[in-house]
């Protein structure tokens, strides 16, 4: 970054070389910082269009690492429901510019493994703001520390979500929290596996009644096992919460991620690519067809209300503080010989058994209107088990744009649930879903 100077400024703009962004790996160059520009378009039902620039920059892939995007919403091809009322102006209820800006670099250049991050992003109706540090401390083990905050400003920002019900904070009332995490990583014989430990606190969220003191300890163990031609993937989870006042986003959820986790995701961030009878509502009498997999990954019971009695009170059990659960996934897609000569340099598919177990600390609601507003509860829920045959595709390269991000999607069928939901009481019964992404 010195091999230029300029008079009377930081650095001269000889430094820096900007060339449009083709999508491919860039060349390692130690003379220059290299910024790359490229139009960024997406679509949403709520935004419609948005189209974008996007900047992506570093020195050496190691300093100042720069990750930037700013969209002009432009509301074409926005749905119906969404569009302006007569009475107001184009941009009322939505805002009409969106950004998100990711920026890293080492603490030293004595060592660049040690590195200061920050991610400040308005997007899709989320402020969210987050920033710490990360350190590798040998190629096994990694260390962060960071704090964040978010919040939606207007209750029309709860359009863009697939779950409008499941978010609690707000301007006023913003999710903020410090959270720590190691991270460590090994191999053995015929297999290989990581396993995280999490910490989270609640930070500046007042003193009022309803401020959000929810805090964790996590931990996820995930292995990989090969013996012959079959893979097997497993996945402990555990998380032990305190606190009254749980932020519904950051909640822990029993079928899969929280809503806090899908804001990480474009195809989960906003309504539109996921049909609406999907989503949007937990249903006390049918499980859905929609997953994005995280939280106890009992994905069978995707959509449902999970209630258990207790005392002769019905609680729920669908998302909560504290919940543990063990997932397994054999694939013998290597048995398998589908593989087409015209996609198999770009797409891959997993064939597998899955079988998930879990329990969850229950919750109690005052009024079946409002169930989402639950307070937890010391109980446990009942053990619930599902069980099936899934198949994934990866679409790996995109053709070449090589610095496209893989994209998996999901089809189970979870044939067997131990406690099936009222409107389908069969242990056993054709069921299926469409997942996005993999948790393990």
């Amino acid at each position: 970054m010195d091999n230029y100077k300029t008079r009377g400024l930081p650095f001269s703009c000889k430094a820096i070389k900007t060339k449009f962004d083709g999508g491919v790996t860039n060349p390692w160059d130690r003379n220059h910082y290299r910024l790359y520009v490229r139009p960024d378009l997406w679509w949403n039902a709520v935004d419609g269009v948005k189209a974008g620039i996007h900047f992506e920059g570093d020195y050496l892939f190691t300093l100042h690492k720069l990750d930037a995007t700013f969209w002009w919403n432009t509301h074409a091809g926005q749905l119906d429901k969404y569009l302006v009322f007569k009475n107001q102006d184009w941009y009322d209820r939505y805002a009409p510019f969106n950004y998100s800006v990711n920026y890293a670099t080492p603490l030293s250049l004595n060592n660049p493994k040690l590195q200061m991050w920050i991610n400040s992003r308005f997007l899709d109706g989320l402020w969210y703001h987050r920033g710490g540090f990360n350190w590798a401390t040998n190629k096994n083990n990694t260390i962060e520390l960071y704090g964040q905050t978010m919040w939606r400003p207007l209750s029309y920002d709860k359009d863009y979500l697939l779950f409008p019900r499941e978010w609690s904070s707000r301007k006023a009332l913003a999710n903020s929290s410090l959270n720590a995490a190691w991270t460590h990583t090994y191999n053995y014989k015929n297999g290989a596996g990581r396993y995280k430990f999490s910490l989270r606190a609640p930070i500046t969220t007042g003193n009022s009644a309803e401020a959000f003191n929810y805090g964790y300890a996590q931990v996820e163990a995930i292995n990989s096992n090969h013996f012959g031609k079959f893979e097997l993937r497993t996945r402990l989870f555990g998380r032990y919460g305190v606190g009254n006042n749980v932020p519904f986003e950051s909640a822990l959820f029993a079928a899969g991620a929280n809503p806090e986790e899908m804001m990480e995701n474009k195809y989960t961030r906003s309504v539109g690519l996921v049909p609406t009878e999907w989503t949007s509502d937990i249903s006390r009498y049918n499980t859905n067809h929609f997953q994005y997999g995280g939280g106890l990954n009992l994905r069978g019971y995707n959509g449902y209300f999970m209630a258990d009695e207790r005392n002769g009170e019905v609680l729920i059990a669908y998302k909560g503080r504290s919940g543990a659960a063990f997932n397994a996934e054999l694939d013998f897609g290597n048995y398998m010989k589908l593989r087409p000569k015209f996609t198999r340099n770009w797409l891959s598919a997993n064939i597998y058994l899955f079988a998930d177990a879990g329990v969850m600390q229950l919750s109690r609601y005052d009024s079946i209107s409002t169930y989402w507003n639950a307070k937890p509860t010391n109980m446990i829920s009942d053990i619930r088990v599902d069980a099936g045959l899934g198949l994934a595709f990866t679409i790996r390269k995109w053709g070449v744009f090589d610095k496209a991000k893989p994209l998996t999607l999901r089809f189970d069928m979870p044939f067997f649930l131990n406690r099936p939901p009222y409107a389908n009481a069969q242990y056993f019964d054709l069921r299926y879903l469409v997942g996005v992404s993999r948790c393990f």
